[in-house]
């Protein structure tokens, strides 16, 4: 309701400024007056008309009619078959010669005849011009003519106008004295330089948004827009003179089908600018039909210009009023992107009607006549330039909104699927660690049964009495206690290898984790495989003991695995080392732990693949490829890093671990 409350305010506005006008209205006098201080005068107040429905009078015949008075301040007869004739009286008052220019303003009327009589009814001159009237050999004529009239003293010149046009018959033919005419010229270039900035401008940038956006919307306004562009080029007789030349119907032919092409692109433009909103089977329908009467009257005009062009005049209108209805439906359903888009239709509508109004009479202003359409355009580009970014920007706002929902959503899921992928990995570096145990099995029970071999002699020794000295007895001790302390540290190194993770690093002997690492998979070595160890490294590290167990152990047993696989063994090894390097600060300090053996290199092809989720090169069923992935995970959960390449005598793996605990 407040929406309409501006609207009705506005049409009585309109109203009341055509009461003023109607009430001021001065009917023309059939004689111009002309002395020193002349400025400017329009033909509509002082011609006086004769309708030729025949359209065959000349200039002789026409002396001898009767010329009415017009009874409207604005020469416009709308379409029309006859020929019209106007006669203006100039009367020079003043004692010297006065010149006066004059010029026609609508240059695609098709033919204009202009006689100029003295007072006895002699011919003085003539000339004629017009859209149709122009050919290939242009140059000499002038589509938009500026003509000078010298008036003797105290003389009386009768111009006679002979105009007939397939075109709508609007006739704004103006008089100006010599310093007028500078003056009306000058005014009327910068309100075009000023109109074609902003058109061009507006191109521009609708053009740079839709390279951004990709939305069709902003095509169809671009192409709506190139379209009142050169509707307005053919309009105001800019366009070059190569492209009319020959066809003397082209510019009326542009600007028919440019106001068609228009319509048109601004239906398409209207239906996406609300595609977001819900529309009606109504609204929808309105559409369809409203782009359909536009192809169907386009095809009318390019088959028949002459009703083609009528429709055309009376349809544009209808279009756009029908677009206005449709863009307050949606606003009155509370659609906050009609909001300009209404005014951008709806303000030009408003200044339409009063051009109408001024050109039918209602309305006295010669200054409405010759720069409302202008004037209308701009201010619907500008205010369209406003409801696209206003658009865009409530588009935004909504944007944001759902983005803001989308990512609280997207994070929870992404939280649970995390905390999935956490437990994921525990239980498969958990099942990692004991099909590790399970392939370890036989080895840890051989390396078990060796010290309780040794505590069961020395049980024996004391059970049976064979101990008869203090050395005996002392040797009978000494195996149980190294039995004991063997089975002890084998047992140690399997719960520290199986047990869960702790929450942080704890700082531990890198070479006591080998140790016990290389403990539990002894018997996997056999006789062809020996271990070499050099271990420099002088500090503890900050590890996850169990973590590092794994690491050691996927990596010594996947080289046990690649030396077994060689056709011939010979002088195998295994080689651990251990360094530190120093970094730039005391914090990147690093200790590094460098496992090589003998096997065969790793091809150039996979070398980059060995850390891969489920990648091995072993056969169906003898691996699944977990192993060094899950090393590299174990590797990166201590802010390390892992690197292999290949040597001349095998393979190594190189390990990384930062000295300093971080965080």
């Amino acid at each position: 309701m407040h929406n309409l409350h501006y609207i009705r305010s506005l049409l009585l506005v309109i109203c009341w400024l055509a009461l003023v006008n109607q009430q001021g209205r001065i009917y023309a006098s059939d004689t111009l007056f002309i002395d020193k201080n002349f400025q400017q005068a329009h033909a509509t107040d002082h011609a006086w008309i004769y309708e030729d429905k025949q359209q065959d009078e000349d200039l002789k015949t026409i002396q001898n009619r009767t010329f009415h008075e017009h009874s409207k301040p604005y020469l416009n007869f709308g379409f029309s078959r006859s020929a019209y004739w106007l006669k203006i009286i100039l009367n020079n008052t003043d004692d010297l010669q006065q010149k006066v220019y004059y010029q026609f303003l609508n240059h695609y009327l098709d033919y204009v005849d202009v006689y100029l009589v003295d007072e006895k009814d002699s011919l003085i001159s003539s000339g004629s011009f017009g859209a149709r009237r122009l050919q290939p050999s242009y140059r000499s004529i002038k589509m938009n003519p500026v003509y000078d009239i010298a008036i003797p003293p105290e003389g009386t010149i009768s111009m006679y106008l002979r105009i007939q046009s397939d075109t709508p018959l609007r006739i704004p033919v103006v008089f100006n004295s010599p310093d007028s005419l500078v003056k009306r010229e000058r005014m009327r270039h910068v309100f075009l330089g000023f109109f074609y900035g902003i058109a061009g401008f507006s191109l521009l940038l609708v053009f740079s948004v839709f390279l951004i956006t990709r939305d069709r919307m902003y095509v169809y306004f671009l192409l709506a827009l190139a379209g009142i562009i050169l509707f307005q080029l053919a309009y105001d007789n800019l366009l070059p003179r190569w492209v009319i030349a020959g066809k003397p119907a082209f510019v009326l032919h542009v600007i028919t089908a440019c106001a068609l092409l228009v319509g048109y692109f601004y239906i398409l433009f209207t239906q996406r600018f609300f595609s977001q909103e819900k529309a009606s089977l109504l609204v929808k329908s309105w559409f369809s039909i409203l782009k359909i009467l536009t192809i169907i009257f386009f095809a009318w005009y390019l088959i028949d210009y002459y009703s083609g062009n009528k429709i055309a005049t009376f349809f544009m209108p209808l279009l756009m009023v029908s677009l206005l209805a449709i863009s307050m439906i949606y606003w009155l359903s509370g659609a906050k992107l009609a909001r300009f888009f209404f005014w951008a239709l709806f303000i030009p509508m408003a200044g339409v009607i009063l051009h109408v109004m001024a050109n039918a009479g209602v309305i006295s202003s010669h200054v409405l006549v010759t720069y409302s359409i202008k004037a209308i355009y701009m201010t619907q580009i500008i205010v369209f330039i406003m409801a696209i970014a206003d658009r865009y920007l409530l588009m935004q706002q909504n944007f944001t909104e759902l983005l803001k929902e989308e990512v609280v959503e997207r994070t929870i899921k992404l939280e649970d699927t995390l905390e999935r992928l956490k437990s994921t990995q525990q239980q498969l570096v958990q099942s990692e660690k004991m099909a590790s145990l399970g392939t370890l099995t036989a080895g840890i029970a051989h390396e078990i049964n060796n010290p309780l071999n040794h505590i069961a002699g020395g049980m024996y020794l004391l059970e049976e009495g064979y101990i008869t000295d203090s050395k005996s007895m002392e040797s009978a001790r000494s195996m149980i206690r190294e039995g004991f302390e063997k089975t002890h540290k084998i047992i140690t190194a399997l719960m520290t290898f199986s047990k869960s993770d702790r929450e942080k690093p704890v700082s531990s002997d890198l070479h006591e984790i080998i140790d016990n690492t290389l403990l539990l998979i002894r018997s996997r070595f056999g006789e062809n495989i020996r271990v070499e160890k050099d271990f420099r490294l002088k500090r503890t590290v900050p590890v996850f003991q169990d973590k590092l167990h794994q690491v050691i152990l996927n990596i010594i047993d996947n080289a046990i695995s690649a030396i077994q696989g060689k056709e011939e063994m010979k002088n195998e090894f295994i080689r651990i080392c251990t360094w530190e390097v120093k970094g730039k600060t005391s914090s990147q300090d690093q200790a590094v732990i460098e496992i090589c053996n003998s096997g065969p290199a790793i091809p150039d092809e996979h070398i980059s693949n060995v850390f891969d989720p489920f990648f091995t090169t072993k056969d169906p069923g003898e691996g699944t490829g977990l192993g060094l992935s899950i090393t590299y995970s174990l590797i990166q959960d201590h802010s390390g890093s892992i690197e292999v390449h290949n040597v001349p005598d095998g393979v190594c793996f190189v390990i990384f671990l930062p000295l300093t605990l971080k965080g």
